[in-house]
């Protein structure tokens, strides 16, 4: 199913052949699929923003309806009644006072949720009911089940985190990262939502993870290993896949940053992630300049200058980027 065409559903947009289009994919596998990840955000959402639930809802009589009406020869009535109750359903979610409950498609109204947030210059470790603990930056949140009862571990993250996961071969572990998803068995990795650029980046730096874009059609997917990092465009909806050191992705808590004869582009994208900065090249011959360091990582102005003494170049730091250049006599 096209993006384009739903997004065009949910705004009302649709002719009555792309509505019943729509409404027939809603059926296959894929569509409840998609259907129940998004009712899973909203309701993540809803818990996150304290919004009343009501556990009295009307779904069970508008399903079985609709059911019923199959079995009739009127199709334009059952095509009426399938937009109704998907409309119903969209109603349900925007006031947070009903749920579905659908073919084993169901929410649990006594699930307790939790919320950790943090300001800035705050961190915190947090320890799930599994074993897992997260490790969340400075301006960041998330938000988990008290008890992980469903077939999966799920939690909502928005900014930066790091994951040590409990291994768990039967219950897999989701994190839910603005449009992109990222699933693992068990595994250590690093997840940043970059709002501002509209990217998401997983540093992985144990164990297996499957970066994905969080679509029903969904053509972004990627699986990274062991010092492999992902960066999701959630515009473009590609995924580029680099490897490096994992290790200096997490250097906003370890305080450290190390090189081994790696070239200073690769060292500069890095940087780009880490300081939220865009790095360029006066000459293209100082991309391959190689750089083995191990130092504390302090404030930009600082990383920059250690990297530049060693390389024995310059550089020239504007308000949000930096231009590598010969050294300045």
């Amino acid at each position: 199913m096209k993006k384009d065409l739903l997004k065009k559903y949910f705004n009302k947009e649709c002719s009555s052949e792309e509505v019943e289009q729509v409404l027939n994919w809603f059926e296959t596998e894929a569509g409840r699929s998609y259907l129940n990840e998004k009712v899973e955000e909203e309701r993540m959402n809803i818990q996150e923003q304290n919004f009343p639930i009501s556990s009295e809802i009307p779904s069970r009589q508008i399903f079985s309806r609709i059911q019923r009406d199959k079995q009739q020869p009127n199709r334009k009535q059952w095509l009426f009644l399938r937009v109704a109750a998907v409309l119903i359903i969209g109603v349900m979610l925007s006031i947070a006072s009903f749920w579905i409950i659908n073919d084993g498609f169901k929410f649990d109204a006594g699930t307790e949720y939790i919320t950790y947030s943090t300001e800035q210059g705050q961190q915190k470790i947090i320890t799930l009911t599994d074993g897992s603990t997260v490790r969340l930056n400075n301006n960041s949140k998330l938000t988990f089940p008290k008890t992980f009862s469903s077939p999966k571990r799920a939690v909502t993250l928005k900014g930066e985190a790091y994951f040590q996961i409990a291994s768990n071969p039967n219950k897999p572990f989701v994190v839910n990262a603005g449009k992109g998803m990222i699933r693992v068995l068990g595994t250590k990795f690093n997840v940043k939502i970059d709002s501002s650029r509209s990217k998401i980046n997983v540093a992985v730096v144990e164990g297996t993870v499957a970066l994905t874009e969080k679509s029903p059609d969904a053509n972004a997917k990627a699986i990274l290993t062991r010092n492999h990092f992902g960066i999701l465009d959630t515009k473009s909806d590609d995924i580029t896949i680099e490897k490096g050191n994992a290790e200096n992705y997490l250097s906003w808590f370890t305080n450290r940053l190390i090189y081994k004869n790696i070239p200073l582009w690769k060292i500069s994208r890095q940087l780009e992630y880490i300081y939220n900065i865009k790095i360029y090249f006066e000459r293209n011959y100082l991309k391959e300049q190689r750089l083995t360091a191990n130092f504390e990582q302090k404030s930009l102005n600082e990383t920059l200058d250690v990297i530049a003494k060693t390389l024995d170049i310059s550089f020239e730091k504007k308000k949000n980027s930096v231009i590598w250049q010969d050294k300045k006599s």
